[in-house]
């Protein structure tokens, strides 16, 4: 993953792991056609250097929220993210497009999104990273929870895939920058897809 290019959207940092999309149904956008209005900055992930106080870190932070609001660089440590890994294998049906939807408590925070560049279903397991820069300042991560939008394909001449599911809420727990999480999807369209942790 080092040195791998992600935008910066007004929700967030979005680690492309495939291609990073707009959700229309959020933004009123197709995928492929976010504005270009939005500010970016350019950001690449490099090795843990020397290990910091808490204080130093959070400094850190502050500096590169500055950084990314101006549309600068952004550079993150391995340990400034935390991933939220999505295996497949129990997924009875094609996958397009996925979506995660954070929350803090009762309130959202933001959305990722992920799809392959050749619009073919999704092949690998899905990984979405995170940053302190997707929640307010000052913010821990007490609280974390998401769901998916499981998106099918949008046929020509469509405005809206053929069939589109969400999970269910997961149950809140608190992520540690630095760590990756696997959770299982299964299910269909048909009977729906059911969100299960791992670890």
């Amino acid at each position: 993953m080092n040195g791998k290019k992600v935008l910066l959207a007004a929700a967030g940092v979005l680690i492309l792991g495939a291609v990073t999309f707009a959700i229309w149904k959020m933004t009123g956008e197709k995928p492929g056609n976010a504005s270009e209005e939005r500010k970016t900055a350019s950001v690449t992930e490099t090795p843990d250097p020397t290990p910091e106080t808490q204080e130093e870190w959070a400094e850190r932070i502050r500096q590169m929220r500055k950084n990314a609001e101006s549309g600068g660089t952004v550079d993150f440590h391995e340990n400034d993210l935390f991933t939220i890994r999505v295996s497949m294998k129990d997924v009875n049906d094609p996958v397009y497009i996925m979506t995660l939807t954070y929350k803090l408590g009762g309130d959202v925070m933001g959305m990722q999104t992920t799809a392959q560049y050749d619009q073919k279903p999704i092949e690998n397991d899905p990984g979405f990273t995170l940053s302190p820069l997707e929640f307010p300042e000052g913010c821990t991560t007490e609280g974390f929870s998401f769901w998916l939008g499981i998106y099918d394909k949008e046929e020509e001449g469509e405005d809206e895939p053929e069939h589109f599911c969400e999970t269910e809420l997961c149950e809140a727990f608190t992520p540690e920058y630095g760590e990756t999480y696997e959770f299982v999807l299964s299910g269909s369209y048909e009977k729906g897809f059911v969100l299960t942790r791992k670890n």
